[in-house]
């Protein structure tokens, strides 16, 4: 399939500034995390409700949660684990559970990526997500990362939006020129961590199309940035306020309608940890 960087307007000439860039009030959760969410209804011209968390990477640790062969909502994933925030991750089997991209945890490979999704070439497969010593998260290439064997938390996940500030180039296919739900990840050059939440399906949220969640991540400084698995999918949650966007499996703008899947990204306060 074809690679081209779709265009935000009418033009030839590249890359231009979408309208109406995104307005956030910032509110202070706790020490090294803030909460972000609109203040206005409007986003590029479309009815939007974008929110995200911002961890600091001295007070923040990560964490993959994972299941095998079931699926489990985000939220309990994050109780279960005792984070302060969590964000749906990977793609999955919707029928069977667990991950169709590869996932690798505390060192031991728990998925492997699927053949079907080898053979096609899905650039879903273009990114991950890694985790260091000690829960530092990184976004990374996607590409034989299964063979590396680096790191002790890996998921592979797609597309890569941005990386080291630089655009990355989308398929020619509904899934992105779409809009729908989307959840996002990204890094800035201060390595402080973006949980993103784009709510859709709904008259007061319209969703996005990857061009224009790369533009919100332009407009937010990210450095790098990576699509997770989005749609009925998408969820925020953080600890004392539960899930704080509106998934949108049941049709009504309320925090009810998630959906259970496979795996999540936690956050973690580094006091807590042995």
């Amino acid at each position: 399939m074809k690679k081209y960087i779709v265009l935000a307007t009418l033009t030839c000439m590249g890359w231009v500034m979408l309208a109406q860039p995104p307005q956030f009030a910032m509110r202070p959760f706790s020490q090294g995390l803030s909460w972000a969410y609109p203040t206005t209804d409007s986003v590029y011209g479309q009815p939007q409700f974008v929110q995200y968390l911002r961890f600091g990477p001295k007070e923040y640790s990560f964490d993959l949660a994972w299941v095998t062969d079931t699926l489990v909502r985000t939220s309990d994933l994050a109780w279960s684990a005792d984070a302060t925030a969590a964000i749906n991750g990977g793609f999955f089997d919707m029928k069977r559970g667990g991950s169709v991209t590869y996932l690798r945890a505390d060192n031991k490979d728990i998925h492997q990526t699927t053949e079907r999704l080898i053979q096609q070439g899905n650039e879903i497969l273009e990114g991950a997500i890694v985790i260091t010593k000690p829960g530092q998260l990184k976004i990374r290439s996607g590409k034989r990362i299964e063979r590396k064997k680096r790191y002790s938390d890996v998921l592979v996940t797609g597309p890569l939006l941005l990386r080291k500030g630089k655009i990355q180039p989308l398929d020619n296919r509904d899934f992105n020129n779409d809009r729908h739900p989307r959840s996002c990840l990204c890094t800035d050059n201060r390595n402080r961590v973006y949980f993103i939440t784009i709510d859709g399906r709904h008259t007061r949220a319209k969703g996005m199309s990857l061009v224009e969640v790369i533009q919100l991540v332009q407009d937010l400084g990210c450095w790098d940035a990576i699509n997770l698995d989005g749609g009925g999918s998408t969820t925020l949650f953080l600890r004392n306020q539960g899930v704080i966007n509106h998934p949108s499996d049941n049709r009504n703008f309320d925090a009810q309608g998630e959906r259970p899947c496979a795996n999540a990204l936690l956050a973690i306060p580094r006091e807590s940890i042995p």
